[in-house]
């Protein structure tokens, strides 16, 4: 069970293939973007997450963890 944000963020990626649009995953964890945006910069800091661009939607992705 997801202990924290950063967590759920995680578990969530995991859960649906290890990427969605952030605004699904927002969604999802039923958090605004705004406060969402805090907890995958701080993931993409670690990196434990990448946000791309594709066809105009921002996705979040897991990165391989080798």
């Amino acid at each position: 069970m997801p202990r924290n944000d950063q967590d759920r963020v995680l578990w969530t990626l995991t859960e649906h293939g290890g990427s969605m649009a952030k605004s699904d995953l927002a969604r999802r964890l039923q958090t605004r973007l705004t406060e969402l945006d805090v907890v995958l910069q701080e993931l993409e800091r670690a990196g434990k997450v990448k946000l791309t661009e594709i066809k105009g939607k921002l996705v979040v992705g897991l990165r391989d963890s080798r």
